[in-house]
């Protein structure tokens, strides 16, 4: 499991932003469901998509001109749904420490 996600992580730094899309893609996918909010790892995973998804939203507005439309369109989709679901798990380590469970 840790090497399926460090792989993905380091396909988050691809040069090509459909490669970085369909990675960024598959860590939401993993993380979503909220039975992974017990992960150990959560708060650092989530701080690095944090981290991942500036450089994202730098890489997109940059290749604006140089990709198709649809992919740009698909970037930006992408990079929406990243920042909600940090946002939303986010909210949900928080909640599970305020009321005791372990993060």
């Amino acid at each position: 499991f840790a090497r399926v996600v460090d792989f993905l992580f380091r396909a988050c730094s691809h040069a090509d932003v459909m490669v970085q899309s369909e990675a960024i893609d598959a860590l939401i996918d993993m993380f979503s469901p909220d039975g992974t909010d017990a992960f150990q790892g959560l708060a650092q995973l989530l701080a690095e998509l944090d981290t991942v998804s500036r450089s994202f939203q730098t890489k997109i507005k940059r290749d604006r001109a140089r990709v198709a439309e649809e992919i740009y369109l698909h970037a930006k989709e992408v990079y929406l749904n990243l920042r909600r679901f940090i946002k939303y798990k986010r909210s949900r380590l928080e909640a599970r420490s305020t009321s005791g469970q372990q993060p």
